[in-house]
């Protein structure tokens, strides 16, 4: 059984190091049910950095502190508390997601999930009658109206912020956002590390993202302008400054790229807010959250390591302030790497990570002052949308800490196949092909899943004459098989469907739905393919024609009857005629002077209880010298 962690005595009066043990919180919410009237049922996530060496916390360690796992009580004597704005508060019961304990100060942090109960999707509506412009409502006056939300209001607090920070030493600490789902399904969601190391006046190694996507946006195609950054409110924090405020950090609203003073000495720790804001141009009742986090400012002659990430084993130098994103998959380890390069080969590295979720695991090797360590992420049903996952590395027992990295992670849910179908010859569409009877279709039929770690497999659905085989090509989640058919001469004319189906590997959260794609394959009208041993004579008695007129079918291509018929060959076996008005099989037999028996044997998809379409094709043919002689 996992240990339980007691913040039990975070008062200003305590000394020593129990002094102040908060390092770096944040908030998040999704929408999850109702309606626009009635109660609105959200989940309100916190994640909040403590001092692993605070007195209180026990857990499972071998050294009796806490461990990843762990549950820990953030009562301190009820000063931490998150408040929804409707009068309710409870206490942080959270889970340790993480735990460092070779940089300057060890730390766990703790994640914790709240199922909350709205009245409203807002805490208040009010109509704003408007005479421009689209609105969101008409009365029966035709009069247009606005809704003007006033959003819920959540509130974390406590005490107290570390006493090492330059700024707002041993304080007590806010961390706020709204709710509002009527304007969004849910808050962006801030995934800085708790403590971003910069170096001092190196203006290489003096600006990162605070990197807060919001989950309905796509990291392939963000707009521009959906998500805001600016300072908190001063009533939560005082902002750090140098030389009479003439020097101070600053942070871009489009992009969260804060700028840290390089033209002075900053060396120290101090602590940012940051207010993140959804749907800015409607700021007034829109949706914003805030994260609380530390700045580590090293020494100007500070030798850092380097970060590199590295998705999916394919490499790729990493740009600090344009980071890629990954596909990742619910159900799925979709993993990737982080790796790190010091200038000593005697350098002991370890990997700093900020907020990663539930479902994921962090291994490493490293030996002659490199580090290759590997993340395996298995998002949850729940967390799908955009997602950050930020990094740093650092020398082991050493403050010296690279910049941070992020990678930016797009989580859908998994989802049934895509069934694809393709080959050489004879493809007319995506699904269709075309061939005479007795040619071999080879069709390579293709099931796929985005999750690289899946197992397709795919079937043939279909009992058809004429296929010869299916058989597996490649495996994985992008499976293939062959499939042969050659079509039987009976049915010639007839367009024949292929059914396939495909479904992915059994696993938790993963999609068991199977997809089913047909094909068709339209077997050419009027055209036989020559066996071997035929000959005219020998097709001719098959057809109840004279040899004769089968040749005058084909004298074009046939010049030498006797000897240009070749095994293979494809060879004209009557004439396309074109349904008319009143026309039925009888008369047409009567026409060509041919019967309705043979009619039907030209023509698979013809038969004697269907009447005929205008401008149907019917392939007909018919003994001229028969004619000629009667």
């Amino acid at each position: 059984m996992r240990g339980v962690g007691l913040l039990a005595c975070l008062v200003l009066l305590v000394v020593g190091a129990d002094a102040g043990s908060f390092l770096s919180g944040s908030l998040r919410w999704r929408y999850l049910e109702g309606g626009e009237t009635g109660p609105v049922l959200v989940r309100v996530e916190t994640v909040t950095y403590w001092s692993r060496d605070f007195s209180p916390f026990v857990g499972s360690a071998p050294d009796g502190k806490l461990a990843v796992g762990d549950a820990v009580k953030l009562s301190a004597q009820n000063t931490v508390l998150l408040d929804y704005g409707d009068g309710e508060t409870t206490f942080i019961n959270g889970t340790v997601v993480d735990v460092h304990t070779t940089g300057v100060i060890p730390w766990v942090g703790v994640h914790s999930v709240h199922i909350k109960e709205y009245a409203s999707r807002a805490r208040a509506e009010t109509l704003r009658e408007v005479f421009e412009g689209d609105g969101d409502v008409r009365d029966a006056a035709g009069k247009t109206f606005v809704i003007d939300y006033t959003p819920w209001t959540l509130s974390l607090t406590g005490c107290c912020r570390y006493k090492d920070q330059s700024n707002d030493p041993g304080l007590k600490f806010m961390v706020q956002g709204t709710v509002n789902t009527a304007k969004a399904d849910a808050s962006p969601d801030p995934r800085t590390l708790p403590e971003v190391p910069l170096v001092s006046m190196s203006p290489m190694h003096t600006s990162f993202t605070v990197a807060s996507p919001l989950p309905s946006q796509s990291p392939a195609a963000p707009v521009s302008g959906v998500v805001q950054w600016s300072w908190c409110p001063s009533v939560i924090w005082t902002a750090p400054s140098w030389g009479s405020g003439a020097y101070a950090p600053s942070i871009d609203s489009l992009t969260g790229v804060v700028t840290w003073p390089s033209a002075i000495d900053t060396t120290g720790t101090y602590h940012l807010c940051v207010h993140i804001s959804a749907n800015p141009r409607d700021a007034a009742q829109g949706v914003f959250t805030q994260s609380d986090f530390r700045v580590l400012v090293q020494p100007s002659d500070t030798i850092a390591p380097s970060l590199v990430l590295t998705p999916h084993g394919v490499p790729g130098a990493f740009s600090m302030l344009s980071p890629f994103w990954i596909s990742a998959h619910i159900g799925f380890a979709n993993s990737f790497e982080i790796g790190a390069v010091a200038n000593s080969s005697d350098s002991s590295l370890a990997v700093v990570s900020g907020f990663r979720g539930t479902g994921s695991t962090l291994s490493f090797l490293q030996g002659n002052g490199t580090l290759t360590a590997t993340l395996s992420v298995s998002p949850q049903l729940g967390y799908e949308g955009w997602m950050a996952l930020c990094f740093s590395v650092e020398f082991q027992g050493l403050s010296n800490v690279s910049s941070m990295g992020c990678i930016n992670m797009n989580v859908t849910q998994d989802a049934a196949p895509v069934i694809s179908a393709s080959a050489a010859q004879f493809q007319v569409s995506s699904l269709g092909f075309r061939l005479r009877e007795g040619q071999q279709l080879e069709a390579l039929i293709n099931g796929f899943k985005p999750a690289e770690e899946d197992n397709v497999t795919v079937v043939l659905r279909s009992d058809i004459e004429g296929a010869q085989s299916f058989s597996p090509v490649s495996i994985g989640n992008n499976a293939s098989s062959l499939f042969v058919y050659i079509p039987p001469r009976a049915d010639s004319g007839r367009t024949n469907s292929v059914c396939f189906a495909a479904r992915g590997a059994d696993g938790p959260l993963r999609v068991q739905e199977e997809a089913v794609t047909c094909v068709s394959v339209e077997i050419e009208r009027c055209v036989w393919t020559v066996r071997e041993g035929e000959s005219l004579l020998s097709l001719s008695h098959d057809l109840g024609i004279s040899w004769l007129q089968l040749w005058n079918f084909n004298k074009r291509a046939l010049r030498q009857p006797d000897k240009d018929l070749r095994t293979g060959d494809g060879i004209m076996v009557g004439q396309e005629y074109e349904v008319q008005r009143g026309d039925s099989l009888y008369n047409i037999a009567t026409r060509f002077s041919t019967t309705v028996q043979r009619l039907l044997t030209l023509n698979a998809d013809l038969s004697e209880e269907a009447e005929l379409r205008v401008g149907q094709r019917v392939c007909v043919t018919f003994d001229s010298c028969a004619a000629n002689a009667a």
